[in-house]
């Protein structure tokens, strides 16, 4: 996309209330989610000063009272101690509705930023109206109220403000809003709607475009005609215009910890935004919070896991994980309930279990653990062991520091799915799976377990006589299991896919199907140039098709048409879902060195977008005019559908991770651990800016 390029067209329309009961604290607006507490009109609610505002699916409706009036009855009530005095008197109210006149019926309506907090509505004798724990929100997001425009309603303070985003090519003059039971009057291109006891100003409205990466005002006039509100561009605007991701900085901190060194693993996502961070930990002082599972440091090396809030200012809880071995976190998921998975390896022979435990004995000298804790980090769901004679789940194929920590964990339903590596013979299987020995050495290993960590459902062996590892792990829309990794020689392909053969080198990439309880290899493939390569993560967009995300030693080709960087050594390639084509290939990287980063993060989302993370970057990367930064030790960047140009590429401050996975959100949101030596940027109100002595993660 050339720099030039329009990328928002926004009407800002702040609401203000003149009157005295406005509040003068900064204090955001909350958006109620109706579950069956209201009258099934209402989509939304919320508090605005002096009043309540109501989302509809094509209205808004306002309701205000004066509160001028019922501050001084409440004063006189007080002062004469006669609270009878409100049973005679009368307050006025005001209602009003604004309805988007010729708004499409299948605009989707969202809330977004779930706030922590929530309601519980106990009114009446009818238990069914009854609900509990009803969501709040920051915003709501009406997705295509208009053909091609959104509305987004928000607040600044107190304020009400909703916005109206334009697509390009979008008509703006569909835009049409009637308000009813009111008369509004335009007076210096302020829209004035007065109560009787008070008086409504919505501002000026304000509309940009961003050109050349500057924010570009755009003349933008009331037109009332009717009761009828539109908007009038006297000197126009440009109508050709794109849409892109604008990258934000949410959150960036420390861990807090007060004298030991922590090494940063891993992160990923809450439900309502939270942040979570895994690290390994040498010593006492890892801020764990009161009632937490384990608040103790046990000995040699712990794992440290603590959540924070969306935008990383608040600790929430904290927590260590281990035994008197060494324990480290590779992954890391939450489920609906919002309560975290953390998948590693343990040498502890005390690494703590549930009494439910599938496996309660460590096996042999490391094996995998997989724990699951409660929402609020207090106790465990269920903690495991699975292993077999020899170390499990240490990597000891690819070249790449931290890469022994590699592996990763997802949750479906509740049951949490691992694909990770095994040199045992006897890694436990199940009957009727796929591979159920060792074919040699290390292999790559893909398992299912219940939600309380007490059943193993299935596992399989998936490898050759060589040395395999399976590193990236999703479930496709039809319930098969899909995994990717890095694999000698005779690792098992099928008939018609894209590479039956080894390419090259002493390991190619690989992407498998199994069927959705491990027992059949419905699609393998192996990816990759003449020398050695691994494919470490994968994702699946809403059609089916399989993306991959590696390294690569030798050349690959770049699809004509694809973003890239020839003779790069970090590639993505997108593949047809049974394996049997490569839709599109490109290789990401300064052109020269094949190892500019290390892949530690990657998603596909919802639009196709392609997102990616690396660390132990080097210098010389591209990087976009709105960079954060064009030096540091991580780099950043997201690509259109089908890799067909560049959206955003930076830099990031500090070092690297000492292996794991870091993880987006579907929005596009980065959740990524760090290890940091000193220097990492952190936002302003971060909830640590304190480097540890030596090491310490940052996110």
């Amino acid at each position: 996309m050339s720099a030039n390029k329009i990328i928002y067209f926004l009407i800002f329309l702040p609401l203000f209330l003149f009157g005295h009961g406005q509040d003068k604290k900064e204090k955001n607006i909350k958006y109620i989610k109706n579950i069956g507490q209201w009258e099934e009109d209402i989509l939304f609610k919320a508090s605005i000063p002096e009043g309540e505002i109501y989302l509809e699916n094509h209205k808004f409706t306002y309701c205000f009272m004066d509160y001028k009036t019922l501050d001084s009855l409440h004063h006189i009530a007080h002062e004469e101690n006669n609270q009878s005095l409100f049973k005679k008197s009368i307050i006025d109210g005001f209602a009003f509705s604004v309805n988007f006149i010729g708004s499409n019926e299948e605009s989707i309506k969202n809330g977004f930023h779930k706030l922590s907090e929530y309601h519980n509505y106990f009114i009446g004798k009818n238990k069914e109206s009854w609900q509990n724990k009803v969501p709040l929100f920051n915003h709501v997001k009406y997705q295509s109220i208009y053909d091609g425009i959104d509305l987004k309603i928000y607040s600044d303070n107190q304020f009400l403000k909703y916005d109206f985003i334009v697509s390009p090519n979008a008509n703006t003059n569909n835009i049409q809003l009637l308000y009813e039971g009111i008369k509004p009057v335009v007076n210096n291109n302020q829209l004035e709607i007065k109560l009787g006891f008070n008086k409504i100003i919505e501002q000026e409205p304000y509309a940009y475009q961003i050109i050349n990466g500057k924010e570009t005002k755009v003349e933008c006039k009331y037109i009332l005609r009717d009761n009828v509100v539109s908007f009038h561009f006297p000197n126009g605007y440009k109508k050709d215009i794109e849409l892109v991701i604008d990258p934000t900085l949410v959150a960036a901190t420390m861990s807090g910890t007060t004298g030991n060194q922590n090494y940063g693993h891993s992160a990923t996502y809450g439900v309502n935004g939270e942040i979570f961070t895994g690290a390994i930990s040498f010593g006492a002082g890892y801020p764990t919070t009161v009632g937490a599972f384990q608040q103790t440091f046990s000995s040699s090396i712990d794992v440290a896991i603590s959540k924070l809030n969306q935008d990383g200012s608040s600790l929430i809880w904290a927590t260590y994980l281990g035994g008197t071995g060494s324990d480290y976190p590779h992954s890391m998921m939450t489920n609906g309930l919002n309560e975290l998975y953390v998948y590693g390896t343990t040498s502890s022979n005390n690494y703590p279990t549930s009494t439910n435990a599938y496996s309660s004995t460590l096996n042999g000298f490391s094996d995998i653990y997989i724990t699951h804790l409660t929402e609020d980090g207090t106790n465990i769901v269920g903690s495991t062991y699975i292993g077999g004679n020899a170390d499990d789940g240490s990597n000891n194929t690819t070249w790449n520091y931290g890469d022994t920590y590699r592996g990763e964990i997802i949750v479906d339903n509740g049951n949490a799915y691992v694909a990770s590596c095994s040199n045992s013979t006897d890694f436990p299987t199940t009957a009727g799976c796929y591979q159920s020995t060792n074919a040699g050495g290390q292999d790559g290993i893909v398992f299912k377990m219940n939600a309380d960590l007490s059943l193993l459902e299935w596992s399989t062996y998936l490898g050759s006589s060589g040395g395999d590892a399976a590193f990236g792990i999703r479930i496709d829309n039809s319930n098969s299991i899909v995994v990717t990794g890095t694999a000698a020689a005779n690792f098992p392909t099928t008939t018609g896919s894209a590479n039956a053969n080894f390419i090259g080198g002493t390991r190619d990439a690989f992407i498998s199907k199994l069927n959705s309880n491990g027992t059949t290899l419905l699609a393998s493939s192996y990816y990759g140039s003449i020398s050695d390569d691994a494919s470490f993560f994968i994702d699946i967009d809403a059609n089916n098709e399989i993306y991959i995300y590696g390294q690569n030693s030798g050349n690959i080709p770049i699809t004509t048409g694809c973003y890239g960087t020839a003779n790069s050594g970090q590639f993505i390639a997108k593949l047809n879902n049974d394996l049997t084509m490569i839709d599109w290939q490109t290789t990401i990287g300064s052109g020269s060195n094949f190892g500019d980063f290390v892949p530690i993060a990657f998603m596909v989302d919802i639009c196709k977008h392609i997102y990616i993370s690396g660390h132990s970057a080097t210098t010389g990367l591209y990087t976009t005019p709105d960079a954060f930064y064009t030096t540091g030790g991580f780099y950043l960047m997201s690509l259109n559908p089908d890799a067909t140009s560049l959206e955003f590429a930076t830099y990031y401050t500090e070092n690297h991770v000492d292996g794991g996975t870091s993880r987006f959100d579907p929005s596009g949101t980065v959740y990524q651990g760090v290890c940091s030596g000193g220097g990492f940027a952190n936002t302003p109100n971060a909830y640590s800016t304190a480097q540890s002595t030596g090491w310490d993660i940052g996110v």
